[in-house]
C-alpha cells in the first residue's frame, strides 16, 4: 500500500510536467512533454496493485 501523501505525489507528477513544458518552445517542449509520458507510465506501473495469489 501507498500512503495518501505519497500516492498524492505521483498523481501530480504528469499536470506539473505539462506545466511546465509550457516554459519552453519547440523540441525542448516536446521532450519535457515526453519525459512527461513516461514518467506517467512509471508511476501507473508503481500504483496498480499486485493481485494475490491463491
Amino acid at each position: 500500500m501507498i500512503p495518501r501523501e505519497g500516492a498524492s505525489v505521483l498523481v501530480d507528477v504528469f499536470p506539473a510536467t505539462e506545466a511546465n513544458a509550457s516554459l519552453y518552445a519547440g523540441e525542448a517542449a516536446d521532450r519535457v512533454m515526453d519525459a512527461g509520458y513516461a514518467l506517467h507510465q512509471l508511476v501507473g506501473a508503481c500504483v496498480v496493485p499486485r493481485r494475490r495469489q491463491a
